[in-house]
């Protein structure tokens, strides 16, 4: 290894002893371990942010809801995420989605509620493809997820 060799050189020519040495790596791994830490913390921060306007958003549509039970479990669910992605924020979304299908809810604050940029980077008219090859198609409907319907 290229650095275990670098160190034996710099000890032989006298240059650290071996315990500069390893006061230095010991700093060193302190220091990589608070940045990953940082960096880590700096990736979470939008998606915390995200997490907590869906967990609103999922309240707010679970209230007139006749199945406010379910869609609770899975505000309670996305509350236990700790470190939240976005697949888990787009799972639970979908998931309460199902649950309101043919009801009158905040449907188009959730896609801006999720990301401030979907609008600007998705067509109004949007096609949902799910992974069982039925295709829903659905545009900005004022609220009303009747008009999703299935694509042909």
């Amino acid at each position: 290894d290229c650095n275990q060799r670098f160190r034996q050189w710099i000890l032989e020519n006298n240059i650290a002893s071996e315990e500069d040495l390893q006061g230095l790596e010991k700093q060193i791994r302190k220091d990589v371990r608070t940045a990953k830490r940082e960096a880590w913390a700096e990736f979470l921060s939008p998606h915390k942010e995200q997490q907590q306007a869906l967990i609103g958003l999922l309240k707010t549509m679970a209230e007139p809801s006749p199945n406010k039970v379910f869609i609770d479990r899975l505000v309670n669910d996305l509350i236990a995420v700790e470190e939240p992605l976005k697949r888990h924020l787009l799972r639970s979304a979908r998931r309460a989605l199902r649950y309101v299908i043919g009801e009158k809810n905040p449907l188009p604050e959730c896609s801006s509620a999720m990301d401030p940029e979907v609008p600007g980077r998705y067509p109004t008219q949007v096609q949902f493809t799910p992974v069982f090859g039925i295709a829903w198609e659905g545009n900005q409907c004022g609220g009303d997820s009747t008009c999703l319907r299935p694509a042909i």
